[in-house]
């Protein structure tokens, strides 16, 4: 039996599996409910720390450890205890521990010293923090998904040892190590001075290491025995045997460096792990061996030659003259390359920051997590910063309005204190320069403006009534005269940048755009403005006077760019970037020099402000978080069916109905702009089944209708759709066009698409029908048997688009839906629903309206389609009539008006007869089933959660489940504190 059940929680995590037993207790997989993101968890035993002494030195010595911040360190995020458990929330990590390598034999040589260089660069770090490790073996080593290794449990091993209630410094030697050997590990890798129960320092991570080293090399244990005592036996009086005989390619100079770590006597060792590695790096300098190390990346993020990244970690200075010490003699090139490396290092010390301090620079920051919110439908929470950096001012939304609200950084209510209450929406705040007023939108009295209020509360004051919502403020200016704000011009081809003076109510503009500008920063003098343009097909940050003049291109990248906010020098500027499909914050310079990145995670990092002194960035993150739930048509429970940290989407059941198709990714973003680098996988309905990739990239899996290919949408290079397929057993991946297709595209939170299906299957699973794209819009059937051969069945139509193929029942009739091109006179599309015989390939309008069209399917011979009453915003919840159109001309009913239903997220049952669909009641989804014909509906699902949404939903092939993402967005308010 384990301690903690799945969906059991301890402090603010979730467990969500065991993952693990040891000595010192168990591990779990869980999930960070605050900042979402998987950890793992280790509970210890209680019979390692039984005291409360103990448990309170532990705990102390445990969350010392947890200083130690390097890539070959696995990272502990908190220690703590909750009723009888003590536990440590740590780093999750996915990959191979040595150990488990070990078991196929000896490591290639190139492995093993990469691996070894990135344990010895780990322990060098921990050292240097006071850190001894302590138990150092293969099962503690673990090689990520990136091919690096990373050392667990620092700092652990050494005080759960100490702290054994059974355990003191003046204990028989014997029952010492016994004892110490069943709690610290394996006995094979303990130091004699371990062994012999004395006290330990550096040194003997060093001999661990050694051994450690030895068996990576060899495949072989350098001291053994039947038992632990005969290990212990041969550590302290048995040398190992050479390696360059165990294994001869292994070579005397790596045999040099495995035996002076192995010496008994600490004083016979390596001082220092640190001179350890230099002697790996000059061993793989001769060599030229090809290496990855986890704190050296490189810029096309692939293994390179030490020769030319051999700065091992730490400061510049200590670094320098480590490698030019005269215990290493580099090859000529790699001095030449180094001189030059050293000298330009230099001259960034005198005038900035380099590649080569950025790691130094960025271990002083610290960040602090300030609030975070679960995101309403679309929200966009927007926060400020004071001047001071004392306060923040964010606008989030509560029971569907959006109010303000305030936090101190330092101290004072954990929580945010509520500002605005009532009817009106209130966004975008900004601080006055002395942090006692707060600027913002609202729309209360149905005056739609800029209005002013005290920071901790009070009544609002209209500064200036402008009727249009899409203008933004900017920022207050240092006097308190005005405020800066951006207005876009009706046609969104032109921004102006306004200055509303705060006593008279008048704007004037202080810049024009030619353009539409979203993201713009005025500096702290007043007399510049950053800001994002597109230019030659990417964004890009600019400046320029505000006194005129043309612009300076500051950022010069395909990387796109946003929020661009000053620095208080007035020569850098803070903002968010693409990096490899993440927004990232950097640093951009005014002089010309390389932007420098200085976040490096996997949630996008969007900047919001900065205080008056620079020290303090105010940003956001968002995580998105989206799992795959089965309801009962019958309205039991619904039942959890894929579940972890990645966002999960359009699942889609096999026709056997034993498992599902989706897509999954480990965020989006919130805007949905990573959805085509999805993955496409596969797992049975059946719990605990195992999941299988059968796509790297793709979304809107289909299953065909015998269950042998699955297909789905992939981007192309010129960014359109095609069609491919893949065995639903993996493998044989196939593109089936080449010519784009048209998909009906997507909304957010949730997640949806707005067409039931871009393209079908044909019944017999020999075609699938599809739309091409809008310039030469057409509908086309493809042969998938084999030939390849697509068919036009509609012919281009100058004058429509078309959506939504479906095959009928039978196969010969395909319906679509079409959309005219060019917008009409009174400002409305027509929609049209059209049925096409593929004998005949006659194709005619079955039904027509001025508002945008669902097509579900068919039930019968008719078509079920869905259509909102009001045709404004309808990717919301909103009024919904669901139609029933006969394809012989007997004309059509409507089947029932719906309020406040997800018309992009409804779905048809296998057998046409009832209509899945989520309705927002009282501000809550829950998945209603609406009868075809004359019945009333009726819910089938229990949400009680206001922030959680129900995205696109798939029938199983019998009708007896109904398959659906349970979809909730967070957005954190954080704080990057000491930046200089």
């Amino acid at each position: 039996m384990s301690s903690l059940s799945p969906d059991s929680t301890i402090s603010h995590y979730k467990i969500k599996e065991l993952i693990g037993r040891g000595g010192m207790g168990e591990i779990y997989k869980a999930v960070d409910v605050e900042l979402g993101r998987v950890v793992a968890i280790k509970t210890l035993s209680p019979a390692l720390i039984a005291d409360q002494s103990a448990q309170q030195r532990f705990l102390r010595e445990a969350r010392a450890a947890s200083i130690l911040s390097h890539p070959s360190i696995c990272t502990v995020f908190e220690v703590g205890k909750e009723g009888d458990l003590v536990f440590i929330a740590m780093q999750y990590l996915q990959g191979r521990t040595i150990h488990d390598l070990l078991a196929q034999g000896p490591l290639p040589i190139e492995s093993a010293v990469s691996y070894a260089l990135d344990v010895a660069e780990a322990l060098e770090e921990a050292h240097k923090n006071g850190v001894i490790h302590r138990d150092i073996k293969p099962s503690n080593i673990i090689v990520n998904e990136r091919g690096s290794a990373v050392v667990l449990d620092f700092g652990l091993a050494k005080q759960v040892s100490s702290y054994s209630s059974a355990l003191t410094d003046e204990s028989p030697t014997m029952m010492h190590v016994t004892t110490a050997a069943a709690i610290i590990g394996t006995a094979p890798y303990m130091s004699p001075e371990q062994v012999r129960g004395e006290a330990v320092d550096a040194r003997s991570d060093v001999f661990s290491f050694g051994a450690t080293f030895y068996e990576m090399l060899s495949g072989v244990r350098p001291f053994s025995g039947r038992s632990q005592i005969e290990a212990m036996h041969a550590i302290l009086h048995e040398e190992p045997k050479p390696l360059s005989k165990v294994r001869r390619e292994v070579g005397k100079e790596l045999e040099r460096i495995v035996t002076r770590a192995l010496k008994k006597e600490p004083g016979d060792r390596y001082d220092s792990v640190s001179e350890l590695k230099l002697e790996l790096i000059e061993y793989i300098q001769r060599k030229g061996l090809q290496i990855r190390s986890a704190s050296r990346p490189t810029a096309e993020n692939s293994s390179i030659t030490v020769k030319t990244r051999i700065l091992p970690t730490g400061s510049f200075a200590s670094r320098t003259s480590r490698i030019l010490s005269p215990r290493v003699r580099l090859p000529v090139a790699v001095i030449v390359v180094m001189t030059v490396a050293i000298a330009g290092a230099i001259w960034w010390l005198i005038v900035g920051r380099s590649n080569e301090t950025q790691a130094d620079f960025l271990s002083s920051l610290k960040i602090v997590q300030l609030a975070n919110w679960k995101n309403e439908v679309r929200e966009n929470i927007e926060s400020a910063i004071s001047r001071d950096g004392k306060l923040i001012a964010v606008s989030a939304m509560g029971n569907g309005i959006s109010d303000l609200w305030i936090k101190q950084t330092i101290g004072g209510d954990p929580n945010p204190i509520q500002i605005t209450k009532g009817e009106w929406s209130n966004w975008n705040p900004i601080f006055s320069p002395d942090g006692s007023q707060i600027a913002f939108k609202s729309n209360r009295g149905r005056q739609f403006g800029i209005w002013r209020m005290p920071a901790f509360g009070g009544t609002p004051t209209l500064l200036k009534q402008i009727n249009q919502d899409d203008f933004k403020l900017i920022r207050w200016s240092s006097d308190g005269h005005d405020i800066y704000y951006l207005f876009p011009s009706q046609s969104s081809l032109e921004t102006d940048l306004l200055a509303l003076n705060t006593t008279s109510g008048d704007a004037k503009v202080v810049a024009h755009f030619d353009q539409h500008i979203v993201s713009l920063s005025v500096s702290p003098g007043e007399d510049q403005i950053a800001y994002v343009a597109k230019k030659d097909g990417q964004y890009d940050v600019w400046v320029m006077p505000v006194s005129g003049g043309a612009p300076t291109q500051v950022t010069k990248d395909p990387a796109g760019d946003r929020n661009p906010v000053w620095l208080p020098d007035g020569k850098r500027i803070v903002y968010s970037s693409d990096r490899q499909d993440t927004y990232q914050m950097c640093v951009a310079y005014l002089d010309g020099r390389n932007p420098l990145q200085i976040t490096f995670g996997e949630t996008d990092v969007f900047v919001q402000d900065v205080s008056a002194d620079g020290a303090k960035i105010l940003y956001k993150t968002l995580k998105e978080e989206s799992d795959i739930w089965a309801a009962s048509p019958e309205g039991s429970s619904d039942l959890e069916v894929a579940s972890d940290l990645n966002v999960k989407l359009w699942p889609d059941a096999s026709p056997d109905g034993k498992a599902i198709a989706f897509q999954s990714i480990r965020e989006l973003g919130g805007d949905g702009a990573k959805l085509d680098k999805c993955r496409i996988l596969t797992r049975p309905i059946t719990p605990g089944g195992q999941q299988t990739q059968l796509a790297a990239v793709g979304i809107q899996p289909l299953w065909s209708p015998n269950g042998e290919r699955v297909a789905f949408l992939r981007r192309s290079k010129d960014r359109n759709w095609n069609l491919w397929s893949v065995r639903a057993s993996g493998g044989d991946e196939k593109q089936l066009t080449t010519d784009g297709i048209n998909a009906g595209g997507y909304v957010t939170v949730p997640f949806n698409r707005v067409q039931s299906k871009d393209y079908s299957w044909s019944p017999d699973g020999k075609t699938i029908v599809y739309c091409t794209l809008y310039e030469e819009a057409s509908v086309r059937t493809l042969s998938v048997d084999g030939s390849g051969e697509a068919h036009i069945l509609v012919p281009t139509n100058p004058g429509l688009i078309f959506y939504s193929p479906v095959f009928s029942p039978d196969g010969n009739l395909i319906a679509y839906l079409s959309r005219t091109k060019e917008m009409p006179a009174d400002g409305k599309h027509i929609w049209s629903v059209w049925v096409a015989d593929t004998r005949s390939g006659k194709s005619e309008i079955t039904f027509q309206k001025n508002s945008r069209l669902r097509l579900l399917g068919w039930s019968g011979d008719n078509l079920v389609v869905g259509t909102p009453v009001d045709d404004e915003g309808s990717r919301d919840p909103r009024e919904v009539t669901f139609v029933q159109v006969s394809t012989s001309g007997a004309g059509r009913h409507d089947i029932s008006h719906v309020p406040s239903a997800y018309l992009y997220n409804s779905f048809l049952s296998p057998d046409g007869r009832y209509i899945a669909v989520p309705l927002r009641e009282e501000g809550k989804d829950n998945i209603w089933l609406i009868p075809v014909r004359g019945a009333k509906g009726r819910r089938i699902t229990s949400n009680t959660d206001a922030k959680l949404f129900f995205s696109a939903m798939a029938w199983s092939p019998e009708g007896k489940a109904i398959y659906y993402g349970k979809q909730s967005t967070r957005t954190l308010i954080s704080m990057i504190e000491n930046f200089r």
